[in-house]
């Protein structure tokens, strides 16, 4: 049975300031990071996917052939 794939996340803090349009920019930051942080998740998720199923293939090989 494969181990699966270790999941990692880069945390970066940002310093805010009290201006409200530095605190909307800090928002914006951290959206910005979990849609990165989002992206590689599924990133590693179809990569396994696509291991997983090949490795299906490649085992099955000539069942349901006929």
């Amino acid at each position: 049975m494969s181990k699966a794939p270790s999941i990692t996340s880069t945390s970066t803090s940002t310093s805010t300031s009290t201006e409200p349009h530095e605190t909307s920019s800090a928002s914006s930051d951290k959206a910005s990071e979990l849609t990165a942080v989002v992206d590689e998740l599924l990133n590693q998720l179809s990569t396994k996917f696509s291991t997983i199923s090949s490795e299906l293939m490649s085992k099955s090989g000539g069942i349901g052939k006929g």
